[in-house]
């Protein structure tokens, strides 16, 4: 017979700051990768305007993504 175990799932805010040099935006993707004792999330990558055409990450720029 086979068990499964629960696993609770969290919601994080992951905040970043782009540095502010000439230059330091991007339009590449980004991600995270969390790592904890029972594995890992594996890459998540970082959306926070699907629509926007101008780099992803402006240089100067603070984000809050959850």
């Amino acid at each position: 017979m086979f068990s499964c175990v629960v696993i609770p799932v969290r919601e994080y805010v992951v905040c970043t700051l782009t540095g502010d040099g000439f230059g330091s935006g991007t339009e590449a993707d980004v991600y995270v990768k969390l790592i904890g004792t029972i594995g890992d999330t594996g890459k998540r990558f970082l959306v926070h305007n699907l629509e926007k055409t101008e780099p992803k990450f402006d240089s100067g720029q603070v984000l809050s993504i959850q």
